[in-house]
């Protein structure tokens, strides 16, 4: 079955309460697959929880810049890692930095920056050399259709010729940014609510 209705939950930064909301929200979109663009980790006790929950709702994540620097926290210092569950931990290292997906309009892929840079952007100006200048370079490929990422913290959604660009924003407390509803049949999104 080919994609056409997706949900995508923005950077979590450990708010499992707006999380839960969320995803309960997403799933009442009616939403052919959920994705997460990462940053999930915050405080230690909230990501455990927020882990639990996309494991639990078998939400699609990739990891963020956030995720990384927590494992990488976690190596180095004893303290944190002994303050979130192994399973948190594990959830966190297994995550892959991209995941790809067929839609009705052709190859679809969620990561948290651009590609396999976390720490990265579609910039809001100049997106033409800037998409040029990613695939001379291989680090995009050139049959995406539709790509959904997160970390600028704003939701803004654009187009290039036949590529649809979702950036989702982050999970936040006035429920307008960080939940995004993308139909492809009219090629439309739309903010989903999760207050």
């Amino acid at each position: 079955m080919l994609i056409t209705r997706i949900a995508a939950i923005g950077d979590v930064h450990g708010h499992a309460g707006l999380l839960k909301r969320a995803i309960g929200s997403a799933r009442s979109w009616h939403a052919d697959l959920v994705v997460c663009v990462g940053d999930i980790a915050g405080y230690p006790d909230a990501t455990s929880h927020c882990c639990e929950l996309l494991s639990t709702n078998r939400i699609t994540s990739v990891r963020g810049n956030h995720d990384r620097w927590f494992l990488e926290s976690v190596q180095r210092d004893q303290n944190i890692a002994s303050s979130v569950s192994r399973t948190a931990i594990q959830y966190l290292s297994d995550l892959p930095t991209s995941v790809e997906f067929e839609t009705t309009i052709g190859l679809g892929t969620v990561f948290h920056g651009v590609g396999a840079n976390d720490l990265a952007s579609f910039p809001t100006t100049f997106l033409e050399p800037f998409l040029q200048r990613m695939w001379r370079l291989s680090r995009l490929r050139r049959d995406y259709r539709l790509i959904i990422n997160g970390h600028s913290h704003e939701q803004l959604v654009r187009t290039h010729g036949e590529l649809m660009i979702a950036s989702v924003g982050p999970l936040c407390g006035d429920a307008t940014t960080g939940c995004l509803g993308i139909d492809l049949v009219g090629r439309a999104t739309t903010p989903i609510r999760y207050s």
